[in-house]
């Protein structure tokens, strides 16, 4: 009996436990697909511990938990139903740009990043740009290319060198009288590399001239007589050195009436005034200016001339050269003689130009106390308008005589009479025909001109044209 009693109580204890009771835990990551949770969702029972790891995926790593505390490791005592998130960030890794050279590189995001760590998988467009003077050459680092601009895909940490490097420029010489000398290039500070100069170089050039050839002047990128003439190369540079024979005569007047040839000769000036030049270059002309056309006037009036004779045998061949500007066309005006003859007389003759009506005139001739006035040779250029620089040059060849306007020939006369005038009289005149010459200054003028004169040449022994 005391046994069955035994028997139901026990019956009754194990039939009156509780049920355990469960809890639901819930996992996920965040962004999907980011990484794991392990272990996945799951039931615990009441008081459980659950421990929790946080896997990420590739170029991912662990940020933290959303109902939950501590690393990507962690525990939970299961008192509920939990949920629990694993938040997961994308890899973020250094992208560092280096400089050689002068230039800078802006930072272009393709794909979403930040400003200085860049999200892994971010795609960079990388743009170098040179300061003035320099020019991008390539990418070196852990990117090699010559592309500009590049792109580069962040997956790692990246240090990246844009290269720059000095532009170069050509300097390109002509000669301009051929045979008539070189023109050679010194590096005064810089750098010269193969036929190239690098930006900034400071570049001196002389112009050499040959035997019996003189250096007259630059033209081109630069222009003027300086010479050395020292430049700074910013960018291609094309120079002309125009060389011509041997000046006989060389008025280049910048700031002074003096003769520059080899002959020296002494020039001197009443009333004239210096003015700009064709070019704009302030001192560089003269302004004749008084512009009285009469037959005569008191005193010499506006004019440049020589203090002694200076022409040789005028049968010889030679040029006659000077750029002009006439501000007005009233009257008839001398523009420049090469008159013989003694001081005080009309002379015996020469070549003279004369300016009337817009029309411009050369005439050669011969004068004699007894027979007067003999034009041998009477040519014009035609039509010069006022206000406006022309080139005029007379060439004689043997017995030929050729004119030429800016450079172009527009007339040319043939069989001159073989004549010479007083070599030992003949006298420089621009600006009027000057005479009676005496107790040292020109006394009666006439033919007054009104313009702007500038490089008065006179070459002699020139080749055949």
């Amino acid at each position: 009996m005391k046994k069955l009693i035994l028997l139901l109580s026990v019956l009754f204890v194990v039939s009156c436990s509780p049920e355990p009771i469960l809890y639901m835990l819930t996992t996920s990551v965040s962004p999907v697909d980011t990484g794991v949770v392990i272990p996945s969702t799951r039931q615990y029972n009441e008081g459980d511990t659950a421990t929790l790891i946080a896997t990420p995926a590739a170029e991912y790593v662990f940020d933290k938990w959303t109902g939950a505390e501590g690393g990507s490791e962690t525990t939970i005592v299961m008192s509920s139903d939990k949920t629990v998130v694993a938040n997961f960030i994308k890899k973020k890794y250094a992208l560092t740009v280096n400089i050689e050279g002068e230039g800078t590189v802006t930072e272009k995001i393709i794909k979403a990043g930040a400003a200085t760590d860049y999200n892994s998988g971010t795609v960079v467009e990388l743009t170098a740009t040179g300061k003035t003077g320099w020019e991008f050459k390539e990418w070196t680092g852990d990117l090699e290319s010559t592309k500009n601009p590049a792109e580069i895909t962040i997956d790692a940490s990246k240090t990246i060198k844009a290269v720059f490097v000095k532009k170069q420029f050509a300097v390109n010489i002509t000669i301009e009288g051929e045979g008539g000398g070189t023109v050679a290039e010194e590096v005064v500070e810089g750098l010269k590399v193969d036929s190239k100069y690098e930006y900034g170089t400071e570049l001196k050039l002389t112009a050499n001239p040959s035997s019996e050839w003189v250096f007259k002047e630059w033209k081109g990128d630069v222009t003027g007589t300086e010479n050395p003439l020292q430049l700074t190369i910013d960018e291609t540079k094309n120079v002309t050195a125009v060389f011509i024979e041997n000046f006989f005569i060389y008025l280049p007047f910048n700031g002074s009436v003096n003769d520059e040839s080899i002959n020296n000769f002494e020039i001197d000036s009443n009333g004239v005034e210096l003015t700009s030049d064709r070019h704009g270059n302030e001192n560089s002309a003269y302004l004749i200016s008084n512009g009285n056309s009469g037959s005569s006037g008191s005193g010499a009036g506006d004019l440049i001339f020589s203090k002694q004779n200076i022409f040789t045998n005028s049968l010889e061949n030679y040029t006659i050269s000077f750029w002009v500007n006439f501000l007005s066309n009233s009257g008839s005006q001398m523009v420049f003689g090469l008159l013989g003859g003694t001081p005080d007389t009309n002379g015996s003759g020469g070549d003279a130009f004369n300016y009337k009506g817009n029309t411009l005139s050369n005439y050669r001739s011969t004068h004699t106390e007894s027979t007067g006035w003999d034009v041998l040779a009477r040519s014009t250029y035609g039509t010069l308008d006022i206000n406006k620089w022309y080139n005029v040059s007379l060439i004689r060849d043997g017995d030929n005589l050729f004119y030429y306007l800016n450079g172009e020939k527009v007339k040319t006369i043939t069989g001159l009479n073989n004549y010479d005038f007083e070599n030992n009289k003949t006298r420089l005149k621009i600006g009027n025909n000057t005479y009676n010459y005496k107790n040292g200054e020109w006394t009666s003028y006439i033919e007054q001109m009104k313009g702007k004169i500038d490089e008065v040449i006179k070459v002699s022994k020139v080749s055949k044209s």
